[in-house]
């Protein structure tokens, strides 16, 4: 009886271990690794970047057109290991926020490969695509037949960057800064959202905006992530249906510590 006490213990000792790695590994909101962290945090210190190059020239001399990824048909201005701020090392004053949009997060990268492979969630639909980032998956969108893509992102320089990326690849975009979480009255179709449940307060934010979507209106929502703790422990995991999952590349996984894969889910 007293080895099973023991085991029992170490087995509760191991959950809670496990449970606030996840956790920890999380709440670097839109930051996967410490490595990371540390290159976001010298962007952050560099305000004067942006403001005296403007952020078109910013991004064009702070990112490289690259295909190293899960959807090489898509040419994309990222952050890479040839850039010079990749490397860059810990800096903790303010500045500008973090260049998410600089990154082809796993559950973009899986969502757009998704969509390449089957056009026909694609074609003709009237498409919303929250927390666009650098644009991928819109972008996907337009050369595959959409009727209508709203790239969506918050950050003015995001948006920016997805006009570069859409320049990139011969498609011209349309695009909002316009916060779109919590509308319902929406002429969209399908909504995707590729990697936005990386922080908990967030996460319930949009999946309760996503379930009242699917109560109110017939839309079609799907999203791409990793397995992010935050999403799996609120109740719209019990409304996903996985559509597929894919292993992520080499490079992908490097720079998200603790990813091996990713699926596309829908809301049912």
């Amino acid at each position: 009886m007293r080895v099973f006490n023991i085991i029992q213990s170490s087995l509760r000792t191991y959950r809670v271990k496990r449970y606030v790695f996840q956790s920890q590994l999380e709440c670097y909101s839109r930051h996967a690794t410490s490595i990371w962290r540390n290159k976001w945090q010298h962007y952050r210190a560099l305000p004067t970047g942006v403001t005296k190059l403007g952020s078109e020239q910013f991004i064009i001399k702070n990112t490289m057109a690259t295909t190293d990824h899960l959807t090489p048909e898509i040419n994309l201005r990222l952050m890479t290991p040839q850039c010079k701020l990749y490397h860059c090392k810990f800096d903790d004053t303010s500045g500008v926020s973090d260049p998410y949009w600089a990154f082809y997060w796993p559950g973009g990268q899986v969502l757009t490969r998704f969509l390449l492979d089957n056009p026909s969630y694609v074609i003709g639909k009237n498409i919303l695509d929250v927390g666009s980032g650098c644009g991928a998956t819109a972008i996907a969108c337009i050369k595959l037949g959409a009727n209508n893509v709203l790239a969506n992102d918050i950050d003015p320089v995001a948006e920016k960057a997805i006009h570069l990326n859409a320049e990139l690849n011969g498609v011209s975009i349309e695009t909002s800064t316009e916060n779109m979480i919590g509308k319902v009255d929406t002429e969209f179709d399908t909504i995707i959202l590729g990697d936005m449940f990386y922080d908990e307060s967030f996460t319930k934010q949009v999946t309760d905006w996503l379930l009242k979507l699917l109560s109110l209106k017939r839309k079609m929502i799907m999203i791409g992530d990793p397995g992010r703790v935050f999403l799996n422990q609120l109740p719209i995991r019990k409304h996903l249906h996985q559509l597929e999952k894919y292993r992520l590349t080499e490079q992908c996984k490097f720079e998200n510590h603790g990813f091996n894969d990713a699926a596309v889910w829908t809301i049912k």
